[in-house]
């Protein structure tokens, strides 16, 4: 967007499917849905800035159990700045077969509230 902090708003019914969000130091503000790598595939989106997650706001989180112990077996959301956490996380288990578990799905340098 440009080399100065902008504003990124994800509305309502909105859904962020994107790898790489640079908004210069700003901020990314999400009412609606962001899934790394699309529903029902692993992925990662990055956020360079500040992500804020309002109570209406999903972390959409796939898993894929085939690949169970190595780092692609689930989605990633790496932010830059604060995270701001309001939200609701689904984990989707569809990808793959048989059962998943868990696994990194959120990281930041910076501070969690």
């Amino acid at each position: 967007i440009g080399a100065q902090p902008n504003q990124v708003i994800n509305a309502s019914g909105g859904v962020i499917e994107a790898d790489l969000i640079d908004v210069g130091g700003g901020t990314v503000s999400n009412n609606g849905r962001i899934a790394p790598g699309g529903d029902s595939q692993v992925g990662r989106t990055r956020i360079i800035g500040t992500l804020f997650q309002s109570p209406s706001g999903e972390l959409g989180i796939d898993l894929d159990h085939r690949l169970r112990g190595t780092a692609g077996h689930a989605d990633l959301l790496q932010v830059g700045g604060a995270v701001g956490v309001g939200l609701a996380v689904g984990v989707g288990c569809g990808v793959g077969d048989g059962d998943a578990r868990g696994g990194s799905m959120a990281s930041s340098p910076g501070s969690v509230a």
